[in-house]
């Protein structure tokens, strides 16, 4: 065991030749979060080099039991210490892939979604690619008359969408709770 609380005992077991960067055990998650990450000079951001998520954000191996955690909140915890409940760790700077302390901050989930607005960083509307119908389509589905069933065909799109849609229960934006 190392002599310094926060150490890291793991060791690594790739193959020779498999291009993967080495860390020798008993280093510290402060010393492999250096390792793995690089500075990048015009935004001031460190740049995650290890496994990353679909969407961008560092993962890192947590412990002996192989767990896996996002880099960014690890360097929040190695920097400012834990988490409390209820918070996520957000970035100012907008890139998944900083672990940058500075470039943190603590935040709820809709005060994220807030920044990410304010940022113009959100998608509206048909720009999502979960969008069934355009506004203009659902102003259609509304005024149709007509069994669902044929309207949902003739848009291609199930019974019950048509239902909601006419209902007024199409969707809501979670910030404001108004129906859109």
């Amino acid at each position: 065991m190392p002599d310094h609380p926060g150490a890291f005992v793991g060791v690594w077991d790739w193959p020779e030749g498999c291009g993967m960067r080495r860390v020798r055990s008993g280093v510290t998650m402060a010393e492999r979060l250096d390792y793995y990450s690089m500075p990048e000079p015009n935004s001031g951001c460190q740049l995650w080099l290890g496994a990353a998520s679909g969407q961008g954000y560092g993962m890192i191996g947590i412990g002996r039991r192989g767990r896996i955690a996002r880099a960014h909140r690890v360097a929040w915890e190695v920097t400012f210490g834990s988490i409390p409940h209820g918070k996520i760790v957000c970035h100012r700077c907008d890139n998944p892939s900083c672990v940058n302390p500075q470039h943190l901050f603590l935040g709820t989930s809709r005060e994220n979604t807030r920044d990410m607005i304010a940022k113009g960083r959100h998608r509206f509307g048909t720009t999502i690619a979960q969008v069934k119908l355009s506004d203009q389509e659902v102003a259609l589905v509304k005024s149709l008359p007509g069994p669902q069933n044929i309207i949902a065909k003739r848009f291609s799109v199930s019974e019950s969408l048509v239902s909601r849609i006419r209902n007024g229960k199409r969707a809501v934006d979670r910030l404001s709770g108004k129906a859109l």
